[in-house]
C-alpha cells in the first residue's frame, strides 16, 4: 500500500525509527491496540519520536484521504514494516492482515493509562504479565522478548543504558546468542545451556535525572541486559531487592562466593532452540507479533463489529 511506502521512506531516511516503531507498537497494545499512548507515564519516555514521525502520514490516511485505516492501525503497519525491512539475510514476510482498530477518544499522547511491564521482574513474573494481558504462553513470551535485538536503551527515557546486542538495527536471534550456551538446541542438557559468558551486575546512577530512579543491569562486553531479560535463563525468585539489585549471580566465581543463580528451564529452553535456529525465532516471532498488534479484538471473525481482514 502506498501507506506502507511512505513508513518505508521515513525509515530509509532515519533508520533508527524501525526500532522505536517496534517499542510503539508494543506500548500501545497493552490493554487494547487503540492509537493512544500516555506520555505522563515514565514508562513510555522516548515515544514522542515515532509518534510525531508518523503524525503526517496519520493525517495522510486517516483524515485526508478516506482509507478505513486509524492512527492504530498506521502504528501497527509501521511496527510490522519495520520488523519486515530489520530483518537480514534470512527473512520471513510479515504481512498487514487487520485493519479497522479503534482510536481511543482524545490526543494521541493522552492516555489511557496503562500498567507496563517492570524490568525488574523474575521468571514467574514476566510470563505472568504476557500470560494475563495477551493471553501468550512461555514459548510466546520468549519469543516476543527476542525484539530487544532492535535499538537500545537511553538513559534520560529508562535509566538503563546500552544495546542488547552489537548490530542493533537487525531483526535477527543474537539476542539469545548471548543468553545461553550449547549448539543443540533443545538437545542440550541444562547444564550446557547455562554454560555460558558471564553478566554481571552494575548500577548506573541516575540522580542527575528528573523522574528516573537509579537502575540495576547486567552488562557484558559493552553490552546490557535487563532483569527481565536475565529472568529468561536465570530464576532468581525471591533473590531481587526491591530496587532490582539481585544477590545471585549469573555464573557462580571460581573462587568461590554464593552460588548462580538456577537455570529457569521453563522459559531457558525455548532461548537456547532459538539462539540456534534463526529461521525458526523469525517464524515464531512473526505470529506472536501479529497477535500483539491485534490485542483487544476478537479475530475469529471479520468485519461486523470487529477488525476486518485483508
Amino acid at each position: 500500500s502506498q501507506a506502507r511506502s511512505d513508513i518505508v521512506n521515513l525509515i530509509s531516511s532515519n533508520p533508527l525509527l524501525a526500532p522505536k516503531f517496534i517499542r510503539m507498537g508494543f506500548h500501545d497494545c497493552v490493554g487494547s491496540c487503540d492509537g493512544c499512548i500516555d506520555l505522563s507515564n515514565a514508562d513510555n519516555n522516548g515515544l514522542d519520536i515515532p509518534i510525531s514521525a508518523l503524525d503526517s502520514i496519520v493525517q495522510k490516511y486517516t483524515v485526508q484521504q478516506s482509507t478505513g485505516l486509524s492512527r492504530a492501525d498506521i502504528w501497527a503497519l509501521a511496527a510490522l514494516t519495520s520488523a519486515n525491512i530489520s530483518q537480514g539475510s534470512t527473512r520471513v514476510d510479515m504481512p498487514f492482515s487487520w485493519f479497522g482498530r479503534v482510536d481511543c477518544q482524545g490526543s494521541a499522547t493522552g492516555g489511557p493509562q496503562r500498567v507496563l511491564p517492570s524490568p525488574d521482574v523474575t521468571t514467574a513474573e514476566i510470563l505472568n504479565y504476557f500470560s494475563s494481558n495477551f493471553g501468550f504462553n512461555e514459548e510466546q513470551t520468549v519469543a516476543l522478548m527476542g525484539a530487544h535485538t532492535l535499538g537500545a536503551s537511553h538513559r534520560q527515557n529508562t535509566g538503563f543504558n546500552g544495546q542488547w546486542v552489537s548490530q542493533n538495527l537487525v531483526l535477527s536471534n543474537s539476542y539469545y546468542q548471548n543468553l545461553v550456551g550449547g549448539s543443540s538446541g533443545l538437545f542440550d542438557s541444562e547444564a550446557t545451556m547455562a554454560t555460558t559468558s558471564n553478566w554481571t551486575d552494575n548500577l548506573i546512577i541516575n540522580s542527575d535525572l528528573s523522574g528516573i530512579p537509579d537502575r540495576w543491569q547486567w552488562e557484558q562486553n559493552g553490552l546490557i541486559m535487563l532483569n527481565a531479560d536475565i529472568a529468561l535463563v536465570r530464576d532468581f525468585q525471591g533473590q531481587i531487592d526491591s530496587l532490582g539489585k539481585v544477590s545471585c549471580p549469573f555464573v557462580a566465581s571460581s573462587s568461590g562466593g554464593p552460588s548462580a543463580c538456577p537455570f529457569a528451564s521453563v522459559t531457558g529452553i525455548f532461548v537456547a532452540q532459538y539462539k540456534n535456529d534463526n529461521l525458526l525465532w523469525l517464524n515464531d516471532f512473526r505470529d506472536v507479533f501479529s497477535s500483539m498488534l491485534v490485542n483487544g479484538y476478537d479475530t475469529s471473525v471479520s468485519c461486523g463489529d470487529s477488525i476486518c481482514q485483508l
